[in-house]
């Protein structure tokens, strides 16, 4: 009858209008399309850790971290694990240019300098040339064109990152970093209160619609960040005046660089959907 007919055709010509598809809100239709697993693992056992297993499809973790204590070190390592793994990456640069983000990746990658990246002028060493150094620089550049692809601020927006789904279908995306900056919607939201609540909640289906592991950070400030700063880490921080941003992740993590070992961080997993 009508009323059983109606729902059903309105839901599917909405879905053909936004997605190009019509829906099919049956059981038997909707059981027959994949449960997000864990697609690959990390090659850091501590990041299997935080991420309850590995990088998963459909998943969203955050990670909330003070100024200059490794939010974009740890995502940027993130990026290197996954191309090293042959996985398909984005990265989304809002703190600095993509060029320089490069450069950090292929160091990470490789024996290279920064200075030798930046000045593209390449110093031998008691083992290797410098034209054999120059020709690393360019194995890396090749290997990183197939893996990668990095973008700038004003691709944090919701329908860009649709398109970045669409062209790429990529594995991962990180990030770097979740902020309060102009242009997170294409179109202003109704809600302007709690803007950066709803972009963390459209993070979250979006990542679940297009079968993404999505990583990014949020910046702890004022008085919540003395207290972490003091080794108190018993309650999770509120990112930029919402609770909303941690709560909308699958997983929600402090981190905290050690005082005197570099490259060394505390992790604590504050929130987390996939083991309770």
């Amino acid at each position: 009858d009508i009323e059983r007919w109606l729902p059903t055709v309105t839901t599917q010509r909405a879905q053909l209008i936004r997605k190009g598809e019509a829906y099919d809100s049956r059981p038997s239709a909707q059981s027959d399309k994949p449960i997000p697993q864990i697609r690959f693992k990390s090659l850091l056992p501590i990041f299997n850790e935080v991420m309850r297993g590995g990088y998963r499809d459909g998943a969203l973790h955050i990670y909330a971290g003070i100024t200059k204590h490794g939010k974009s070190t740890t995502l940027k390592t993130h990026i290197c694990d996954g191309v090293l793994q042959k996985q398909f990456c984005v990265l989304i640069i809002t703190e600095n240019t993509p060029q320089l983000a490069i450069a950090e990746i292929i160091h990470a990658l490789s024996n290279l300098t920064m200075d030798e990246i930046a000045s593209k002028r390449f110093v031998g060493t008691e083992s290797e040339t410098a034209e054999q150094r120059k020709g690393y620089y360019g194995e890396w550049l090749a290997y990183l064109d197939t893996y990668l692809r990095v973008f700038p601020w004003d691709w944090l927006n919701d329908s860009r990152l649709n398109q970045i789904a669409r062209w790429y279908h990529p594995q991962v995306i990180a990030a770097d970093y979740l902020h309060q900056q102009p242009g997170l919607f294409s179109q202003k939201p109704t809600n302007t209160q709690d803007e950066m609540g709803l972009f963390a909640d459209f993070l979250l289906s979006f990542a679940k619609e297009e079968g993404i592991c999505f990583l990014t950070a949020g910046q702890v400030a004022d008085a919540a960040s003395q207290k972490l700063l003091k080794g108190d880490t018993s309650t999770p921080a509120i990112l930029y005046g919402s609770a909303r941003v941690g709560h909308a992740s699958d997983t929600y993590t402090f981190l905290k660089r050690h005082p005197d070992k570099t490259n060394f961080a505390y992790f604590r997993v504050w929130l987390d959907r996939f083991t309770g």
